[in-house]
């Protein structure tokens, strides 16, 4: 066993300490957020969830349930993300091997132009008529091509790619195989932290994608489950208790279990799990990806 200094043990402590503060404040807001999901509205209205629910209610989750707009609305956002970052995956990293072969034409002036895009883009409205032009309004196509490609992603993946051993691409044109073949069997193999790290990063935004919704939907069908998420709380927080037909008891009974608060921190844990089941897969290639993605090798 190695033998550390006071200094080291000091440091270790403090490290220790400061890195379990950090953790607590991460973790923290989501545990309130989940106990307030299973909280009567009043209690969270009043400030009594903490750590714990107050008032235990199975309300909001019993409305996602009944509401089938929810649960098609988390169908929509699978299929936005499952599709949509796979078409991400697989522009961003053929191009990037692309660009990262220095036989290849025009390397420089196309590298140029993704460059600029990075810099420039053509705006809300003009962005909104191509979309209108191609037809692509009311449609969940709307929510995954504009948002196919990305330049920063696509370079990091060109970095990966350029720290690729050529002679282990000279070997594999030796044995016969063709541009498309190194693509994908010898490229794509040894880039798996990377494509990875990617796919988590495209996932996690498509998942989370809200704006484009707003400006390109207007068939509730078709709505993901961020933009349902800000409708149901709009929604429930309209509705309004008759109280010619319901005793004052039964009202104030009513408030204590159901109201738009439980609702709406119910939607916000089913809109999170998915994301955040995902990540734990995902997160020993994390690190290794980034740092090997960001400097050429």
């Amino acid at each position: 066993m190695i033998a550390r200094s006071r200094s080291e043990r000091a440091f270790n402590v403090l490290n220790v300490t400061f890195l379990c503060l950090v953790s607590v404040t991460m973790l923290y807001p989501f545990l309130n957020v989940l106990a307030q999901s299973f909280s009567g509205n009043m209690a969270i209205v009043r400030g009594e969830v903490f750590l714990w629910p107050a008032r235990f209610t199975l309300y909001g989750y019993e409305e996602i349930i009944r509401q089938n707009l929810v649960l098609r609305a988390l169908l929509n956002s699978v299929i936005i993300t499952v599709v949509g970052t796979a078409l991400s995956m697989l522009l961003s990293s053929s191009c990037g091997f692309a660009l990262s072969r220095t036989d290849l034409l025009g390397r420089k002036p196309l590298f140029l132009i993704y460059l600029l895009t990075m810099l420039f883009n053509g705006g809300l409205i003009p962005t909104f008529l191509v979309v209108r032009g191609l037809g692509l309004l009311n449609s969940l196509s709307a929510l995954i091509l504009p948002q196919a490609f990305i330049a920063f992603y696509m370079i990091l993946m060109k970095n990966y790619f350029e720290s690729i051993s050529r002679e282990v691409q000279e070997a594999a044109v030796i044995d016969g195989c063709n541009d498309l073949q190194i693509f994908y069997r010898v490229a794509l193999p040894l880039n798996t932290p990377m494509l990875a790290t990617i796919g988590l990063y495209y996932a996690v935004a498509k998942w989370n994608m809200f704006a484009p919704a707003v400006f390109y939907l207007t068939d509730p069908r078709l709505y993901p489950i961020q933009l349902v998420l800000r409708e149901v709380v709009f929604a429930a927080q309209f509705l309004e208790v008759s109280h010619s037909e319901m005793s004052a008891s039964e009202i104030a009974d009513l408030a204590e279990t159901a109201g738009a608060e439980t609702l709406s921190m119910a939607v916000v844990i089913v809109a999170t799990l998915p994301i955040l089941a995902l990540y734990p897969f995902l997160q020993r290639y994390f690190i290794a990806g980034i740092m090997l993605g960001s400097v050429k090798g």
